[in-house]
């Protein structure tokens, strides 16, 4: 074959032979190898060229005497001389024996191009057209093909597509783009033509054109420009209206509408709107009023990117869309809209004889609007868990429901939350939840003998306070290992066992954290890893505890999100209450994370509320959490939106403190058959015997309310005893009996003093009569 020949060969062709089956092919996995095998094959070639990649693939049967296979790629179609190609084998099902990558190819300078663009101009055909002119080679003659030009200007592009024959040798053929598509990019300036498509053969140029101006172009009517101002007409640094200013030609005077519609730069939708106005023929203004409240509710900042479509006689004149044409960044800047606000209340009255507890939730809509569709969720620390739905609540409006919960105790938790979704835009989420703990009560002085005092110390205690078997427990909170220190707003805790971290979070200073009702326990010499934590209420936040990986077989653990206080309240297979199977692999299922770090050999594991930990061998789904069950009960529920009738509540004195309680009975005179002001029917106290000299109980009996009730003492009463009563509270007290009993001693010698002094001055009286 001459070198003639050679050069107009329409194709190159990859051969490659598969080593005779006698051999090993190289290169292969052990499983892949085919040796001494005969049978069919997949064959591709995969060939990098200039704009992307080329592939062909066959499939053929090969032995010892017919190991090869050929692949043939038109030349015209290879806009590179020389090239890297890769080569794949696999077997019938596709299964991988063989591959190698960026095989460098010989060069093909001499082989047919098939086409080539040697040359492009441009020109305006008075202002009607502009024509891109391509000086086009060709090697075949009558060669019927689509031809593609596309112009690139600022971060868009425009293309037009023609179908032309083609001769044989050199020619110029023409790309039309009309005046309304020249008028659609709205843009003054060169255009780039980015690229060039002549059947299957793509051609990439970065040649600019002539400067234009779309207006020029412009014979029908458009949209000239956009511009915003923000109006805040009551001076309150909040926009009320966010007016859009459509400049438009129009042309010729008629009736015109403008369509627009609000976007983020990521087309999240924001609002639309319309206005229609009789416009004079040449340049008008459109001007539209956004509503600012309307741009807060859809709570998506910007800037902002408009698209607007100018119309008449029910046409479409013009199509505009502009990124970033309102630089704003938040939504908070605008006026809020009117809302509701739901906000729930709850009173929990524990019965000890039945072992019941009445409980009573009112859900009220404190906000300016109704509210429609509302989800109420009830549940305990333990198993109990109900819910309502209710389909509207008017503004001001409010519903009650009450509940009687079998088989609870005094220290069973009892949370109400409305909304818990977030599927009402409301006023304000901090009350859409209440529960049944009580304020702790706030002796005077320093409890925690810390220096500081109890009004004013938002940390009560410090590591001794904390219930734990752990060892070498340590605390930081900030920077901050001295704990008699004055906390304020939101800090980092960390809890440290020898240096090594067990448990981390934030806590909001504004309510004092108590470290005396926080149990921790983990492991000691058990044969996996886990952690307990208790008692630690963080109002919407969570926390992250870390345990220790005992079993390096076991990669995943078993979360029991409740208040637990003991290893066996997490069941053997993790499908009980609350609880959830997770695999370490960190990664965010059903709110929880788990990362193992190999550093320390623990486990971290994020998003947690409570919680009891322990080491599992995961085999499940991640992140299948076990549904809550729930206590049975009468339930029942009246709808007091529009009652008129006002409460009026009686009660009996208080019943002796019995088992560290003291009760009495409340009814409404009224009748109203609510209990939004019912006054607490139960209270804790205990009881505090002083011994005397003699060994005798004292008989001397003090009392002492949140009221500050009068101090009582009963002279004539020899077997009255001493009793100290605490405000209407459940929940921890913060003082220990024996504390309790140097206080009330130290009031009994004031009162005997005070007595003494009264009966001195009432002695000398009667001898001066």
């Amino acid at each position: 074959m001459t070198k003639n020949q050679l050069t107009h060969l329409m194709y190159l062709f990859f051969i490659f032979i598969l080593i005779p089956l006698t051999h090993s092919i190289i290169n292969l996995t052990t499983d892949a190898n085919i040796t001494g095998k005969s049978g069919t094959y997949n064959f591709i070639v995969e060939i990098m060229d200039k704009y992307g990649i080329i592939l062909n693939d066959t499939q053929k049967y090969v032995d010892n005497g017919n190991n090869f296979a050929v692949l043939s790629f038109p030349s015209e179609l290879l806009q590179k001389n020389k090239f890297n190609y890769s080569i794949r084998i696999n077997d019938i099902n596709d299964n991988l024996l063989f591959r190698k990558f960026n095989v460098q190819s010989k060069d093909y300078s001499g082989f047919n191009k098939g086409l080539n663009i040697t040359k492009i101009t441009d020109e305006n055909a008075n202002n009607n057209l502009i024509r891109i002119n391509l000086t086009v080679v060709s090697e075949k003659s009558e060669i019927k093909a689509n031809v593609t030009v596309a112009l690139k200007y600022l971060a868009d592009i425009i293309s037009k597509t023609e179908e032309k024959i083609l001769a044989n040798g050199m020619q110029t053929i023409s790309i039309i783009f009309d005046n309304e598509t020249i008028k659609s990019t709205h843009y003054n300036g060169s255009f780039i033509v980015d690229y060039a498509i002549i059947g299957n053969k793509m051609f990439d140029f970065e040649q600019s054109t002539l400067l234009y101006n779309y207006e020029d172009f412009a014979k029908t009517p458009y949209i000239k420009s956009i511009t915003d101002e923000k109006l805040d007409l009551d001076n309150n640094s909040m926009f009320d209206f966010l007016e859009l200013n459509f400049t438009t030609n129009a042309k010729e005077p008629k009736q015109f509408a403008i369509q627009y519609s609000l976007y983020d730069n990521f087309n999240s939708f924001i609002l639309n709107g319309s206005k229609t106005q009789l416009l004079n023929s040449g340049i008008n203004n459109m001007q539209v009023l956004i509503n600012g409240s309307k741009i807060y509710k859809a709570k998506v900042n910007g800037p902002y990117a408009i698209n607007a479509i100018l119309q008449s006689d029910n046409k479409t004149n013009d199509v505009f869309y502009k990124t970033d044409a309102i630089k704003q960044s938040f939504y908070t800047d605008y006026e809020m809209p009117l809302l509701p606000d739901l906000k729930v209340s709850l009173n929990a009255v524990f019965n000890k004889a039945s072992k019941e507890t009445n409980l009573t939730v009112n859900i009220s809509n404190a906000g300016k609007i109704p509210v429609f569709n509302i989800f109420l969720d009830i549940f305990s620390n333990s198993t109990y868990k109900n819910s309502r739905t209710l389909d509207f609540l008017d503004k001001n409006g409010f519903k009650i429901y009450n509940f009687i919960i079998a088989n609870s105790t005094n220290a069973t938790l009892f949370t109400a939350i409305a909304d818990f979704d977030n599927l009402v835009d409301e006023i304000d989420k901090s009350n859409n939840i209440a529960n049944s703990l009580k304020p702790e009560i706030k002796l005077p002085n320093d409890m925690d003998d810390d220096g500081i005092s109890d009004d004013s110390d938002a940390l009560i205690g410090n590591e001794k306070s904390i219930n734990t078997t752990i060892k070498n427990l340590t605390v930081i909170i900030g920077n901050i290992s001295n704990l008699s220190k004055t906390f304020n707003g939101t800090l980092k805790i960390n809890f440290f066992e020898n240096n090594s971290k067990i448990l981390e979070l934030d806590y909001n200073f504004k309510i004092p954290l108590n470290l005396s009702n926080l149990m921790m326990s983990k492991q000691s010499n058990s044969s996996f890893g886990y952690t307990i934590i208790k008692g630690l209420k963080l109002n919407g936040s969570t926390k992250t505890i870390y345990v220790d990986r005992i079993d390096q077989s076991k990669s995943g653990v078993c979360i029991k999100d409740s208040g637990i206080s003991l290893l066996s309240e997490i069941s053997e297979n993790c499908n009980g209450t609350n609880e959830t199977k997770l695999e370490c692999d960190a990664i965010l299922k059903n709110s929880y994370k788990c990362t193992y770090n190999a550093t320390i050999k623990k486990y971290k594991v994020e998003g947690l509320n409570h919680s009891g930990i322990k080491q599992i061998e995961y085999t499940g789904n991640a992140g299948s959490t076990a549904s809550s069950e729930s206590s049975s009960g009468n339930i029942g529920a009246s709808n007091n939106a529009n009652a008129q009738c006002t409460e009026k509540w009686e009660c009996t004195l208080w019943s002796g403190c019995i088992n560290n309680m003291e009760s009495r009975a409340c009814t409404d005179i009224s009748k109203c058959g609510t209990s939004l002001s019912k006054p607490a029917e139960s209270r804790a106290c205990y009881e505090i015997t002083i011994k005397e000299k003699n060994g005798e109980k004292s008989e001397e009996n003090f009392k002492k309310t949140e009221n500050a009730e009068k101090l009582l003492n009963n002279k004539n009463d020899a077997k009255e005893r001493k009793k100290y009563s605490l405000p209407d509270i459940t929940g921890y007290f913060l003082m220990p009996p024996e504390a309790a009993n140097k206080s009330i001693g130290a009031l009994i010698a004031l009162v005997i003093v005070v007595a003494g002094v009264i009966a001195y001055f009432k002695f000398v009286s009667s001898k001066n009569l």
